[in-house]
């Protein structure tokens, strides 16, 4: 916990040929005051509300579905158990969407445009839920938006390095996750009974869902480069 950075056992991170000038960890108070200061340039910095606004409604817009998508399966005589399969398909389609994003990022030139294309699969997978009404269907959208949705919790912190470095990467990755993951998910499933409970169909809940991920798609591709607007390389 007091040694919070490579440097401090020696080590020489992305790929680094000269030793750190001082391998000493900081005092508790010095590392307080670095957190405070990292947190004020944060809250002030458009790119990380970008990545908050995008996270956020991605967030909002998967726990919407992953809460009710059983319930609307059942309104199609889908069997109970059948539709709960699906969350089986969608974890195992996750994971292998963190493999290939993770690979993918490291041959972008950007990262956002690999974010971009994981919040666009996880777009094409809620389209495929509208149309839902038969088990085969179902499982292809548990397939497609799985894979999208293993973009979410893999390209948050490669954003946030990316763009802040690996010095605020700890503040960052934990501000974004209250705002966007925290928030998002506590919003979705409650967005999604109001939406039934107002209109009698989940169509028009996965409707909202699919615009906000279109939106999104496209609003994280507005995302600054590093230095764009901090005066940093």
């Amino acid at each position: 916990m007091r040694r919070t950075q490579p440097e401090h056992y020696g080590l020489l991170p992305d790929g680094e040929a000269t030793p750190p000038a001082s391998a000493t960890p900081p005092a508790p108070d010095e590392r307080k005051s670095a957190n405070r200061q990292a947190t004020r340039i944060l809250l002030r910095d458009s790119r990380f509300w970008t990545i908050v606004i995008c996270y956020n409604l991605a967030v909002t817009a998967e726990m919407c579905a992953f809460v009710h998508q059983i319930a609307y399966a059942e309104e199609y005589g889908i069997d109970r158990i059948a539709a709960a399969s699906s969350m089986g398909i969608i974890s195992a389609a996750s994971i292998a969407g963190r493999f290939f994003y993770g690979w993918l990022s490291d041959r972008t030139g950007d990262v956002k445009w690999t974010a971009s294309l994981g919040l666009a699969i996880m777009a094409i997978g809620m389209g495929i839920l509208l149309v839902s009404k038969t088990l085969g269907v179902f499982y292809l959208y548990a397939l497609v938006f799985g894979f999208g949705w293993g973009s979410v919790g893999l390209m948050i912190p490669i954003l946030t390095v990316d763009r802040f470095g690996r010095e605020m990467l700890g503040t960052a990755y934990g501000l974004v996750n209250f705002f966007a993951v925290g928030l998002g998910g506590s919003i979705g499933p409650i967005v999604g009974g109001l939406i039934y409970d107002a209109f009698g169909s989940y169509f028009y809940a996965w409707l909202v869902n699919l615009a906000l991920l279109t939106s999104v798609t496209f609003l994280i591709l507005l995302l600054k480069k590093r230095g764009r607007s901090d005066g940093t390389e």
